[in-house]
């Protein structure tokens, strides 16, 4: 008897564990017969494959929830999580915030609060590649000043950059942008 073909047929699966094989047809030209070989072992592949892809998918955002730190841990990303004092100047003047700052991974959040005045904000973004973007809104619904910043990791304890906001001035909505300087606490 001699053996024509032997053909491997696959399906992707998972994208996990790729290509799962469903077996080996072997045709004979004298018999004619179609004989599935190792189908029970295919099928207890099959069954694995779909067990373990089910347990990684649930341990993975188990861990991500639990541990989101973890990525920082191998990651080059330096964690700027903490406090911050800022320095920006508006129409000449000078000005002092005090930052809380909140990191999860790659992405940050936290409350701004002018130094000596009730002003408090809030802020959300990224912190990818050493640039730190992100939009703030004031927490007083009277005041609709909103804005958009974009700091560089310049060393461990700075992060230099500008931002913008929209604020209104003698009744004319208007744009300010500045120099905007960020030192860890």
């Amino acid at each position: 008897m001699e053996v024509f073909n032997t053909v491997s047929i696959s399906y992707t699966l998972l994208n996990i564990t790729g290509y799962i094989s469903l077996g080996a047809v072997i045709l004979t030209p004298e018999t004619e017969v179609f004989n599935t070989v190792s189908i029970t072992y295919t099928l207890l592949n099959i069954i694995g494959y779909i067990v373990l892809g089910v347990i990684a998918t649930l341990l993975s955002q188990y861990l991500a929830k639990k541990w989101p730190s973890i990525r920082r841990r191998f990651s080059k990303a330096p964690d700027i999580g903490g406090e911050w004092e800022t320095t920006f100047q508006e129409g000449g003047e000078e000005f002092h915030e005090t930052v809380i700052l909140k990191q999860i991974g790659l992405n940050v959040k936290g409350s701004i609060t002018l130094v000596g005045e009730n002003p408090k904000y809030r802020f959300e973004g990224t912190f990818i590649n050493l640039l730190l973007v992100c939009t703030y809104y004031s927490t007083d619904p009277r005041d609709y000043e909103r804005g958009a910043f974009a700091l560089l990791y310049d060393t461990m304890r700075n992060l230099n950059g500008q931002y913008i906001f929209i604020s209104n001035q003698a009744g004319v909505d208007k744009l300010f942008p500045s120099d905007y300087k960020w030192k860890r606490k």
